[in-house]
């Protein structure tokens, strides 16, 4: 019965955190005849197997699995693992390298292998996944957030940044939920060069992408380089018509940060660009303050 099967591999889990695998091994065997019960004991069991070293029991059970299920890639990717824990690490590679034709035809499970890859701290196995998954379904976006999370935890700062900015540019409603996970992701002087030169590259490609101009200001603000803000935001101010209302933002910014050189730069030429606009008699005020505090 299903309660008593319930029973059962409450004890099985019992023995593994009490180090006996092979009695666990003992229930596991028993249950994996169950279909019903298959399923939510099946990592488990193969995850004995190897505690136990047994093999041969573990690569037959997950080759007749995979010839029962062949939809299913958790199964292989359980074998590659296990081939992975032998020495026989080329086949594992192969095996995985032989998973893009399953997501191809079941996308759903790309999660479920990349995570068990996770777990057993495969992270290069994860990315593979990930990769080859995106490359089957078409789109250069698909799973960015799964590989920065991935990149993030291997410690891969400018991989991590590439495809946050990436997420950015795909929806730009993502802005704000980014620029936080980049606030508390970059640490290291380097990472914020490396953050700086992705911006720029992908700004020269795509001059027209404004999520990169945005970025870019953003950046120079966090670092308090309000000059370099005011050169990007000008640009971004002729590219997109944005008459003169990121530059006013740069240039408050500047004067609450006291940086009165920077802020009489982006009044100066608001002042001179924009005569006839709404904003120039705001702009004309700040540009007397600036200039005060500058003497």
């Amino acid at each position: 019965s299903v309660a008593a099967a319930q029973t059962d591999v409450k004890l099985a889990e019992e023995y593994l955190r009490q180090n006996e695998p092979e009695k666990a091994r003992e229930i596991y065997r028993r249950l994996v005849k169950d279909d019903r019960v298959l399923p939510a004991v099946q990592r488990k069991y193969v995850q004995t197997l190897h505690i136990l070293k047994a093999w041969d029991e573990a690569e037959k059970f997950l080759k007749r699995q995979i010839k029962s299920h062949p939809d299913q890639p958790l199964n292989k990717a359980q074998y590659a693992l296990t081939l992975d824990l032998q020495g026989k690490t080329d086949d594992a590679v192969k095996l995985v390298g032989r998973l893009t034709d399953d997501f191809r035809k079941n996308p759903q499970t790309v999660h479920q292998v990349a995570q068990y890859f996770v777990e057993n701290q495969h992270l290069d196995w994860a990315e593979k996944v990930y990769l080859d998954a995106r490359k089957a379904s078409g789109n250069p976006g698909e799973y960015a957030f799964q590989l920065a999370q991935l990149y993030k935890a291997g410690g891969e700062s400018e991989k991590m940044l590439n495809e946050y900015v990436g997420i950015a540019a795909e929806n730009r409603d993502n802005l704000v939920f980014l620029q936080n996970e980049m606030q508390d992701n970059l640490e290291k002087p380097e990472d914020f060069e490396k953050l700086e030169r992705i911006l720029l590259t992908r700004l020269q490609k795509e001059p027209n992408q404004p999520v990169y101009s945005d970025l870019l200001i953003w950046f120079y603000v966090q670092q308090k380089d309000f000059h370099r803000a005011f050169v990007q935001a000008r640009a971004a101010d002729r590219r997109q018509k944005l008459e003169g209302m990121k530059l006013m933002e740069i240039g408050q910014i500047s004067l609450q940060n006291k940086d009165y050189k920077a802020a009489s730069e982006v009044f100066e030429h608001l002042v001179k660009e924009y005569p006839q606009s709404a904003i120039y008699p705001l702009a004309r005020r700040y540009l007397v303050t600036a200039k005060e505090e500058l003497v």
